[in-house]
């Protein structure tokens, strides 16, 4: 079963050189109490050097313990930071803005990757997974509701999908993000005001359950022409093969 981490990983408690450092300090307590014990007690004087090499021993062992957790969970934090999905979201962008002949300028067109967060049967919400590429745009890691966006609808029911922005008049177009898109008015408020065209593409599970939507947007109308809508899919095909790979468990 495929399974895209998210934000939960990034939890301290479950970072392993945590749980390792928590665990050392009991047994370090204990065997300078011991120590400290048998130095008041002459018939057991003698022993206090062996039971400082004892201590200094956990010590060394507990720091080696304690650097490998450390280097697995910056691996972990590799895997985490998704940049094989930042890649393939350059390649992708970089193939949108030559096909319809747009600008390279910041904002002009811009990528990025959700995962729907578990349950992927009966999901709640959706994340996106890496920061926007091309422009920019909220942090990794947000959550919205499952109900709102182009992303939202595309990962309930599973279908790629374009829209086209109706209306040029801002007040219009909050109308438009509540009436169509599921937000609230204070939510549609919160989105960049000059987006003109959306995209959204479904990527599946091998079991062909939505696992994630690469989510495209423009300040230019009418981007994503017949073409440029088959070459995002076809693109799509690439994120789905790197994600069935990088995160099959």
């Amino acid at each position: 079963m495929t399974k895209i981490p998210g934000k939960t990983a990034h939890k301290i408690y479950e970072q392993k050189w945590f749980v390792e450092s928590v665990s050392v300090v009991p047994p370090v307590i204990a065997a300078g109490y011991a120590a400290f014990a048998a130095n008041a007690n002459p018939n057991t004087a003698a022993s206090v050097p062996w039971l400082l090499l004892g201590i200094i021993w956990l010590i060394v062992a507990s720091l080696v313990k304690i650097l490998q957790a450390f280097q697995q969970d910056k691996e972990v934090a590799v895997r985490n930071a998704h940049e094989g999905l930042v890649a393939a979201s350059h390649v992708l962008h970089a193939s949108v803005l030559r096909k319809a002949n747009l600008s390279s300028k910041s904002g002009e067109l811009r990528v990025t990757v959700h995962r729907v967060v578990p349950p992927i049967d009966s999901p709640k919400s959706y994340e996106q997974l890496i920061p926007y590429v091309g422009g920019s745009g909220g942090p990794s890691f947000r959550s919205f509701p499952i109900h709102t966006g182009i992303t939202g609808r595309v990962a309930r029911e599973g279908n790629p999908l374009i829209y086209t922005r109706i209306n040029d008049d801002y007040d219009a177009y909050l109308k438009e993000l509540v009436a169509h898109w599921g937000y609230t008015d204070a939510e549609a408020r919160k989105l960049l005001q000059d987006r003109k065209s959306w995209m959204a593409v479904p990527i599946f599970s091998v079991e062909h359950v939505v696992l994630a939507v690469v989510y495209l947007d423009s300040s230019t109308k009418d981007v994503f022409t017949t073409e440029i809508k088959q070459l995002v899919i076809d693109s799509c095909g690439g994120f789905a093969a790197h994600i069935t790979e990088r995160y099959k468990s």
